[in-house]
């Protein structure tokens, strides 16, 4: 919700739940997105089916796919934008 609520906050639309799409929406504002944010969306997008879906693997189940590096690669991901948005939305002038 941080991609979309500094696109909210910007005064533009946000829909959607692909991270790299929404980084995207945020770059035609103006905003200089640094490409490692760039690739963690990519990575975080590629996660967002196969964890929530049961079904998205043809055989056992999305845990038995998933190691702890990849979790912590993942996490580190979402923190950097996390920590982007904080950034950014600190850094913008008030009216």
């Amino acid at each position: 919700y941080a991609l979309k609520g500094l696109l909210r906050g910007l005064g533009r639309p946000a829909f959607g739940h692909a991270l790299f799409r929404l980084l995207q929406a945020l770059a035609e504002t103006g905003l200089v997105i640094p490409p490692p944010l760039e690739e963690g969306a990519r990575l975080l997008d590629a996660h967002y089916i196969p964890a929530r879906y049961p079904d998205a693997y043809p055989e056992g189940s999305p845990y038995e796919y998933y190691t702890l590096s990849r979790a912590k690669e993942a996490l580190q991901a979402a923190r950097s934008i996390l920590g982007w948005v904080e950034e950014v939305w600190h850094g913008l002038e008030g009216p």
